[in-house]
């Protein structure tokens, strides 16, 4: 048989007697190959969907007629990219990728649903194509494709901070800015900020989503959408400190380099020394004697607000004060910044107006975080000399004759 149409195959007798019966002298039978015309459709639950997600293909398998098709099988293996989960046949079985449905009634449809992980962010297309032993004269429809194409958005990350040399105990604000590149939204968009060590939590306003124990949550972000996230901290550590900020996404990401970004602040150290001299430390009472005092910055930074409280104590009496930076008033030099290295001096001037030993200390203070606080005092003592001269006198004749010597 070389067609699928109705073939009828007809046979003769003749013979040179005469037949009487010329009506049965003709006999046929035919032959009609069964015709089944089968149609594959496929579908997806989700042509986006997020790469680890799993997504659930539909294939309806459906025999037009008009006649029954015999061992019908539908070969759907699924291409890289997808990993079989599970599949589920209306009717028949299914494994290594193929389908085997059996016979198939004119009319009658079945179906199978393949739940599948996503693995690329590639396009993948998935294909299933229907075969029997019953003749199909319309083969087009035999295949059935559907694509799937994981979701890409390409989210970036940076991070500033207001001030990156601040003082202790000062508030500095972070800004962490996310961006979507696209070319698709990405979908649960969270931000790792966590604070280090040397940062206390003050406050934290994101422009979208809400913060909560070092994590932004953001949601969907879409496709070229920028939002933002300051917090407020206060500086309690002196060294270095980085902050770092990550963002992260179900939607596959193509560049993941930039979904990290940090800023770093480095507290300001000035060890601050202090040094104090007289240039008599016996002196006469009633006169002046000079206190040089010396604070010298040992770095490595230079020193903000610099003070140097030395008022004189009881027995002494301002008589000047010559800073060679700032100025002195009431007891307080007020110093300034003081660049690493520098040494500024302070002469002061007093007159000595008790006789006890008198002890003058200069104590220094920074705005900026002296990590040797030992070092920030010194003090110098004067002691005007005390000696008790007692006098004592006798003679050796209380009664003498007139003219007579005596000795006292």
């Amino acid at each position: 048989v070389t067609t699928h149409t109705l073939v009828t195959n007809t046979a003769s007798a003749t013979s040179d007697l005469y037949d009487p019966v010329p009506a049965n002298n003709v006999a046929s039978a035919d032959v009609d190959v069964p015709d089944a015309n089968l149609a594959v459709v496929k579908t997806v639950s989700n042509a986006t969907p997020d790469v680890g997600a799993n997504v659930t293909f539909t294939i309806t398998l459906t025999n037009n007629g008009p006649d029954a098709s015999q061992a019908v099988t539908v070969t759907d293996a699924l291409p890289a990219g997808l990993t079989l989960v599970s599949a589920t046949p209306s009717t028949g079985s299914f494994a290594g990728g193929v389908w085997t449905v059996g016979t198939l009634a004119n009319g009658a449809s079945a179906s199978l649903s393949v739940i599948a992980t996503v693995t690329t962010h590639t396009p993948v297309t998935n294909s299933a194509t229907a075969a029997a032993t019953t003749f199909d004269p319309v083969v087009a429809n035999n295949t059935s494709s559907v694509g799937v194409n994981a979701r890409d958005a390409d989210l970036a990350v940076t991070k500033t901070v207001s001030d990156a040399t601040p003082a202790l105990g000062a508030n500095v604000t972070f800004t962490v800015t996310v961006a979507n590149g696209g070319p698709d939204a990405a979908q649960s968009v969270s931000v790792a900020d966590a604070l280090p060590p040397g940062l206390t939590f003050v406050s934290a306003t994101p422009s979208a989503g809400s913060y909560a124990a070092g994590v932004w949550t953001i949601g969907t972000l879409n496709s070229g959408a920028v939002v933002d996230l300051d917090i407020v901290a206060t500086v309690t550590g002196y060294t270095q400190i980085t902050n770092t900020a990550t963002v992260s996404s179900s939607t596959f990401d193509p560049t993941p380099a930039d979904n990290t970004a940090s800023a770093s602040l480095d507290v300001p150290n000035a060890d601050l020394a202090v040094t104090k001299t007289v240039s008599d430390a016996t002196p006469p009472i009633n006169t002046d004697v000079t206190f040089v005092v010396t604070v010298t910055n040992n770095g490595p930074d230079a020193a903000q607000g610099v003070s140097v409280a030395d008022a004189l104590p009881a027995g002494l009496t301002l008589v000047s004060a010559t800073p060679s930076v700032g100025s002195y008033s009431a007891g307080v030099w007020t110093v300034g910044t003081v660049a690493n290295g520098a040494a500024p001096t302070l002469s002061i001037v007093a007159t000595v107006t008790a006789y006890t030993q008198i002890t003058n200390a200069a104590s220094a203070s920074t705005s900026t975080h002296d990590p040797v606080a030992a070092n920030n005092t010194a003090s110098v003592s004067v002691d005007v000399p005390n000696a008790d001269l007692a006098v004592t006198k006798t003679v050796d004749d209380t009664t003498p004759e007139l003219g007579a010597d005596v000795t006292f």
